[in-house]
């Protein structure tokens, strides 16, 4: 029977199945051929069987599957556990950063108990300066502002109380100003503010006075170290001349020559060891400046040095002076980097103002020839002055004092009282300064401090 024989039997007798196996061919059989029949029940049980043992084989491989499934998710949930700890290990581990410290502001000083009363009888008192135990200075009598009212020049002896006369204005509705003293020289300048301005000098030991010059135009602003007197001085409508004279040599020097009425204006400063002015930076001549700070110990010759004690300068009216470069005279730059205006120096520490305007002006200072630069305070006025350890200056109606050395500020008037520096009004360890309380009283109140490096309760109390 062939296999179409055989489907056909099988299409007609639906009831069973017969298989036939053949022996495969090139071998022989062995045995005889089986026929083995399969009736529907039969293949109903087969069918069965085979449906259970998948449905049993599938359920164990989704078990493992799952088993499998189960145990990568309860790896990574340990390895990712692991992780966690190590990361938290390592934030304990390393060191944090440290917080920066609030910064608190240290109370002002209160040093007003430090200051007495200028004792004087005289009405009006013109710009007292300090030097050692005296004081020297300008006054009158009269409150009458269409007169001339510092007609007199005064040196007041702190110990004795003594007040001298020592000098008169010469000229017609003259006033003296400008005073300015040490132990060897007292110069001074005659005014009547339109024009006509004379300065004189008096030798201390002698009493002797003598006429330095006469200029023309606006008064000069006088500042006396040793033997040198410097003034900037007006020649001309478009010119100004910084001069140095030294009263043993007699002779006067130029020292700068200005085009720039805001530096042609600026009085310079000296001490016994620097003399310092302020020059326009060219790169930037409209916002930035030079700092001109020149050794007085090198710049002055020995034929300076030797030359006649106070003779008066030939042809005194009209002199002119060689110029600073004729002297070999050489000074260092300081680089305020910006803007400087009104230089202060007391031979150690030099200071300036970065604005014209006191309500943007800084008050800088410097050690070292400007490498280190200290912010001193903001929104400061002039006058200031440069003391020992100490600057004084004036914010507000205070008068502030900052010592470098403590970083600490202090106030020589009481707090909720108003007051005003004096010009120059700053030497070693005293500050002069007025009472403006009552700015229509007829009679000027003056005061004297005594500025001392502030205790350690001073430093640790509050005002």
């Amino acid at each position: 029977m062939n296999i179409k024989e055989l489907i056909e039997k099988i299409r007609r007798n639906k009831s069973r199945i017969r298989i036939t196996y053949t022996t495969p061919v090139g071998k022989k059989s062995t045995s005889s051929l089986k026929v083995v029949i399969i009736n529907r029940r039969k293949l109903r049980f087969i069918t069965l069987g085979l449906v259970v043992a998948l449905t049993i084989g599938f359920g164990i491989y989704s078990f493992k599957d799952n088993n499998k499934a189960n145990k990568d998710k309860e790896e990574n949930l340990a390895e990712a556990n692991i992780q966690e700890d190590m990361s938290a290990q390592a934030k304990v581990q390393e060191p944090e950063e440290p917080e920066e410290p609030e910064e608190i502001e240290l109370p002002v000083i209160d040093l007003s108990e430090n200051s007495v009363p200028l004792e004087t009888e005289l009405l009006r008192i013109n710009e007292p300066i300090l030097f050692g135990e005296e004081v020297l200075y300008s006054a009158g009598d009269t409150d009458n502002i269409d007169e001339p009212v510092f007609e007199d020049l005064y040196v007041l002896n702190l110990k004795t109380g003594e007040e001298t006369a020592i000098a008169h204005t010469e000229i017609k509705f003259g006033e003296i100003y400008e005073g300015r003293f040490n132990g060897d020289w007292i110069v001074w300048l005659d005014t009547n503010q339109s024009g006509e301005n004379q300065l004189y000098v008096m030798n201390r030991e002698t009493g002797e006075i003598s006429k330095i010059k006469s200029c023309e135009y606006n008064k000069p602003q006088l500042r006396l170290a040793g033997d040198n007197l410097v003034w900037v001085e007006q020649k001309d409508l478009d010119q100004d001349r910084l001069y140095l004279y030294n009263f043993k040599s007699g002779e006067p020097v130029v020292l700068e020559i200005f085009n720039n009425p805001t530096y042609g204006t600026c009085p310079p400063s000296i001490s016994q060891e620097l003399l310092v002015w302020v020059v326009p930076n060219q790169e930037d001549p409209e916002n930035k400046s030079l700092i001109k700070v020149l050794d007085l110990s090198k710049a002055l010759t020995a034929d300076l040095a030797t030359s006649s004690q106070g003779e008066e300068p030939d042809n005194q009216d009209t002199m002119e002076g060689n110029t600073g470069q004729e002297e070999g005279i050489d000074p260092e730059i300081l680089d305020p980097k910006g803007f400087a205006i009104y230089p202060v120096t007391n031979g150690k520490a030099i200071a300036w103002l970065d604005n014209l305007n006191p309500s943007e002006a800084n008050l800088k200072l410097t050690l070292d020839m400007g490498r280190t630069v200290i912010d001193v305070d903001e929104n400061v006025a002039r006058p200031y002055g440069i003391g020992d350890g100490f600057i004084a200056y004036m914010k507000e109606d205070a008068i502030m004092v900052y010592f470098w050395e403590l970083d600490r500020y202090a106030q020589l008037n009481k707090p909720g009282t108003k007051a005003r520096l004096t010009q120059g009004g700053v030497s070693d360890s005293k500050v002069v300064w007025y009472s403006a309380d009552n700015p229509n009283e007829k009679k000027d109140h003056l005061y004297i401090s005594t500025v001392d490096k502030p205790t350690e309760e001073q430093l640790l109390g509050s005002n």
